[in-house]
């Protein structure tokens, strides 16, 4: 999967695996060989995936990050029951800092 994903960044950035190696500081034969299906080093995964702006987990085992609220949400425990959720924005006015 990581190998299908990467191929599909180089093609729809229009990158080749040596301006990508350039530009991530990953040596271009490591690039070559996970293209082949080597498992790559965790450490240039992440370099990878943050030159194109994505998560590790996006990059590698194409999953869309969870948004802060889901991430929230996955990691409370609510008893059973009826709830109401009220969530409201604080705004600070700037006039009441002088």
């Amino acid at each position: 999967m990581f190998e299908k994903k990467l191929k599909s960044l180089l093609e729809t950035h229009n990158l080749s695996v040596t301006e990508l190696a350039k530009r991530t500081g990953v040596p271009k034969t490591n690039i070559q060989s996970w293209l082949t299906g080597t498992s790559p080093n965790v450490v240039q995964v992440d370099k990878v995936a943050t030159y194109f702006n994505m998560t590790v987990d996006e990059l590698v085992f194409d999953r869309k990050p969870k948004s802060s609220l889901e991430s929230f949400l996955s990691e409370i425990h609510i008893h059973e029951g009826v709830y109401k959720v009220q969530i409201s924005k604080l705004v600070k006015n700037n006039k009441d800092e002088s």
